[in-house]
Order: C-alpha cells, then sequence, then structure tokens
C-alpha cells in the first residue's frame, strides 16, 4: 500500500479496503491514527473478486483548496485504466451523489517488441 501512507498523512480521513484470496480486509484511520484496526473475513458471495478500495477527506488545514475537479479526476482515471491492462478503476463523487464513471480496457496498452 506504498502511496496510500502518503494520501493517509494528508487526510483527516481514510479507509481501506482489499479484496483477494477469498478475502476481505479493511481498516480506517482518522488524523493518520487508527480507528478501525485492520481485519480480515472470508467472502460471502464472490471469492475470486479482487481489488482495493481508497476513501478518503483531504485535510483542509494542510491544503489551500479541497474542492476537486471532477471532470479532470475523471480523466485521469481513464488514462490510468488505458495504460493498465484489464484493470477497472471506478471514480465516485460523492459530493453530488450522482456523478461516477468506471474505466476498463481489457487490452490497455499493448506494446510489441
Amino acid at each position: 500500500m506504498g502511496g496510500v501512507s502518503v494520501v493517509n498523512a494528508l487526510s483527516t480521513e481514510l479507509s481501506a479496503t482489499v479484496f483477494r484470496n477469498g478475502k476481505v480486509h479493511s481498516i480506517a484511520f482518522h488524523s493518520g491514527h487508527v480507528t478501525m484496526p485492520l481485519t480480515g473475513c472470508d467472502q460471502e458471495k464472490d471469492e475470486h473478486k479482487r481489488g482495493t478500495i481508497i476513501c478518503f477527506k483531504p485535510d483542509p488545514t494542510i491544503f489551500e483548496t479541497i474542492d476537486f475537479d471532477y471532470d479532470k479526476l475523471s480523466y485521469r482515471m481513464r488514462e490510468l485504466a488505458f495504460l493498465n491492462k484489464g484493470i477497472s478503476i471506478t471514480i465516485v463523487d460523492e459530493r453530488t451523489g450522482g456523478d461516477s464513471d468506471t474505466f476498463h480496457y481489457e487490452g490497455g496498452v499493448s506494446v510489441n517488441l
């Protein structure tokens, strides 16, 4: 989870949920301190589900503005999904409750050398 530690240090709240090997692992932080210790449990429905969900709220005492531009972030998530073969990236704007996009490119960028 390398980069998530930096996001945690710059956030007032952060939660991480990881789906892997038929298990679900979760942890949560508030201002860098653990509020929900790491838990793990068996998945009930789709034991083959894999992926990570990261939710965070940036710390307004660190950033001048915490008003994100959904269109810019969505564009960047589309690029990342295209560059990383087979992954799906979903972005949800919880401020509006309506904006969301999922990006998936099975082949991604293919380089033949």
